[in-house]
């Protein structure tokens, strides 16, 4: 018997709420509408919730990052510094700026960071559903990788 999984390159990164649910893209088109600069953004909460893919993802992308704890991770950027803070490990994560710069970079380089967060979501299941499948008694029988980036694994169980 044959069994079909679909690993989608979900939207994660920037499907994010700040307290009552208005979207991240919301908050930066309203700063950018108003034209202001050296301002904060309010804290926005994100999907994120694994630290080591959070930071890799980053520093894939080039910019800095400062592991202070399991709970906050501080990135420094051209168009601004984000803080990404938690309570506890497990929670998602918050995002806050400062020391806005230029909002268009910001919110070019949140759309950045949102593809390469995707991607690196999808690669790591795959990975994880590759490594386990030998130990449950199960192998790939086929892989498919469709136009939108979606992969279709086919698994003999």
């Amino acid at each position: 018997m044959s069994v079909s999984i679909l690993l989608l390159p979900i939207a994660i990164a920037l499907i994010a709420t700040v307290g009552s649910g208005v979207s991240i893209t919301s908050v930066i088109h309203e700063k950018m509408n108003k034209k202001t600069k050296h301002q904060e953004l309010p804290p926005m909460m994100t999907l994120f919730a694994d630290l080591d893919l959070l930071e890799k993802t980053l520093q894939e992308h080039g910019i800095k990052t400062e592991r202070t704890s399991e709970n906050e991770l501080v990135c420094t950027m051209e168009a601004a510094v984000l803080t990404y803070s938690r309570d506890k490990v497990g929670d998602p994560f918050y995002v806050t700026t400062s020391g806005l710069k230029d909002i268009n970079e910001l919110m070019e380089e949140l759309k950045c960071l949102d593809e390469e967060y995707k991607s690196n979501v999808q690669s790591f299941t795959y990975d994880k559903l590759i490594s386990n499948l030998s130990s449950n008694n199960m192998t790939l029988h086929s892989e498919t990788i469709l136009e939108d980036n979606t992969i279709l694994l086919t698994i003999d169980v």
